[in-house]
């Protein structure tokens, strides 16, 4: 884990790719896109099973670990409607049951809009567009604002990293820039886009087990 100071808060980096913004007992994922697999399957596509079940258990120790009151997802919940198989959302109503006191909002991304909201018994709160909650703009896009600094999703960023013997690995990464933040994409099955850091980001690799900053 790496702790940042933005704005005067204290962010937590995790590596199961999820940020915890302690000051308001606030856990950050986006992307999670849950059914993504299922739908390739019924695309005819042979992919593993357990995808969701995975993330699932992912969050579940997030939440145990962080002990937040309240998850914010930046967007794209389920990836399509195609998604949805009963294995996935009963896989998903059992784990809304565990964590039924857990406040939930979901930032409306672009799959949610043809992917549709998650059911209305699962309370969770869809947002469109975004929201302010000083000092920090949640938002699915990463678009700068003038309310706050913006911590984002959509992108699915990666950075490419060199070995001092020429080889190269892409990893999942974290991006803070002067006025916006992208996170790395929390489904397991979502893959990623390498981004070229501009000179004042900051950027953070996630591995396994850790989270490091990198030149």
């Amino acid at each position: 884990m790496v702790t940042l100071r933005i704005s005067d808060q204290t962010l937590d980096l995790f590596p199961a790719k999820a940020v915890y913004w302690r000051e308001r007992q606030t856990l950050l994922v986006t992307d999670p896109h849950f059914g993504k697999a299922a739908f390739f399957r019924a695309k005819g596509v042979p992919v593993p099973h357990g995808t969701t079940a995975t993330d699932l258990d992912r969050l579940h120790r997030l939440l145990d670990e962080t002990r937040a009151t309240r998850l914010v997802i930046l967007g794209d919940f389920f990836h399509a409607k195609l998604g949805r198989a009963r294995r996935t959302l009963s896989n998903m109503r059992a784990w809304r049951r565990a964590h039924a006191q857990l406040e939930i909002i979901l930032i409306r991304g672009n799959h949610d809009d043809h992917a549709g909201d998650p059911p209305r018994s699962w309370g969770i709160s869809c947002v469109e567009g975004g929201f302010s909650d000083p000092p920090f703009v949640f938002s699915h896009e990463p678009e700068t604002s003038e309310n706050g600094y913006v911590l984002s999703g959509h992108i699915h960023p990666a950075v490419l990293l060199a070995g001092r013997d020429g080889s190269c690995l892409r990893v999942p990464c974290f991006s803070f820039g002067p006025r916006t933040a992208l996170l790395p994409s929390f489904g397991t099955f979502t893959g990623g886009w390498t981004i070229t850091p501009r000179r004042e980001d900051r950027i953070f690799a996630v591995g396994p087990d850790e989270v490091v900053e990198v030149g």
